[in-house]
């Protein structure tokens, strides 16, 4: 259980542990945006496919695990159905999308936890 009165040292020292990833990662936010704007660049790089491949970095730098991309994908469709009721189609097709990949990614990642945690028994 996490005591709030150590909380902002543990904020602090996951700051200072991952200081250089999540940097880096700022460093690839803005390369892709910088991409965004470039002619042939706008049309294959939706908001859903920057969404993946910044949620794709991420995994690899921070090591995530396979629970965080499943409920990344969760809350990708509760946006989905959200955005549908209130008439947004443009960003609902868009969320709808991103949730997808992430389910793809999702399945993936379970399936290569299980091959290395069978490995680790045999």
């Amino acid at each position: 259980m996490i005591s709030l009165a150590k909380l902002p040292e543990n904020i602090v020292s996951a700051w200072i542990k991952n200081q250089p990833k999540i940097l880096f990662l700022l460093i690839v936010v803005a390369g892709v945006s910088f991409l965004w704007k470039l002619p042939y660049f706008n049309i294959i790089l939706t908001f859903s496919m920057i969404g993946v491949f910044l949620w794709v970095v991420s995994l690899l730098l921070f090591n995530l695990k396979s629970k965080s991309s499943v409920i990344v994908t969760i809350f990708g469709l509760l946006a989905t159905g959200f955005s549908m009721a209130i008439q947004k189609t443009e960003f609902a097709q868009e969320a709808a999308n991103f949730a997808y990949y992430l389910a793809i990614i999702a399945f993936i990642q379970i399936l290569l936890e299980s091959w290395h945690e069978k490995r680790k028994v045999s």
